[in-house]
C-alpha cells in the first residue's frame, strides 16, 4: 500500500475525471496546456509528411494541440471517420436537429457493436451468427441505434 519514502509516480491521464475518487484523492494534478499550433504544426509535419498546408491546418483545428491526434486525423481512416461523425453530430446538434445527430452517431455505434461481438471462440461465432441477420435489418432499416442494448444483453447471454 505504501511506497517507500521520497518516492513519487508520475501518472498522465486525458482526462481526470475518469479516473477513481480514491486515486484523485491521493495524488495532486497539473493540467498542462496543449502544444502551441505552430509547434503542433512542426510536430505534425514530422508525423505525417507528404500533406499540404489544407490538410495540416484542417487538422491542427481539429487536434485540440495534441500532434499526435493531428497525425492520425491524416494518416488514419478509422480516426478520419470518427471525427468526420462527430463534427455531422454537432452540426445536427447546431441546428436543432436530433434526426441529423442521431443519424451521425449510428455508424459509430454500428462500429462499437461489431467489436463488442468480435469475440473469441465458437460461442462468439454462434452469437454473430443468430444477430447478423438482426443487424442487416437494422441497418437497412436504420434502427440500429435502437436495438443496440437489446442485441448487447441477447449476446451476453
Amino acid at each position: 500500500e505504501e511506497p517507500p519514502e521520497d518516492t513519487f509516480f508520475v501518472f498522465t491521464a486525458q482526462n481526470r475525471y475518469r479516473l477513481l475518487p480514491t486515486v484523485l484523492s491521493r495524488v495532486t494534478c497539473y493540467a498542462l496546456p496543449p502544444a502551441a499550433p505552430a509547434d503542433c504544426l512542426r510536430r505534425m509535419k514530422e508525423l505525417a509528411p507528404g500533406h499540404t498546408e489544407e490538410e495540416l491546418n484542417r487538422a491542427l483545428l481539429r487536434c485540440g494541440g495534441s500532434p499526435e491526434t493531428g497525425a492520425a486525423l491524416l494518416k488514419d481512416p478509422a480516426v478520419q471517420k470518427r471525427y468526420a461523425a462527430a463534427e455531422e453530430m454537432l452540426a445536427g446538434l447546431a441546428m436543432a436537429n436530433p434526426y441529423r445527430a442521431i443519424a451521425a452517431a449510428a455508424p459509430m455505434e454500428k462500429d462499437a457493436l461489431r467489436e463488442m461481438y468480435n469475440l473469441p471462440g465458437r460461442a462468439a461465432a454462434g452469437c454473430r451468427a443468430q444477430i447478423a441477420p438482426l443487424l442487416q435489418m437494422c441497418e437497412r432499416n436504420a434502427h440500429l441505434p435502437l436495438v443496440t442494448a437489446l442485441l448487447t444483453e441477447r449476446c451476453r447471454r
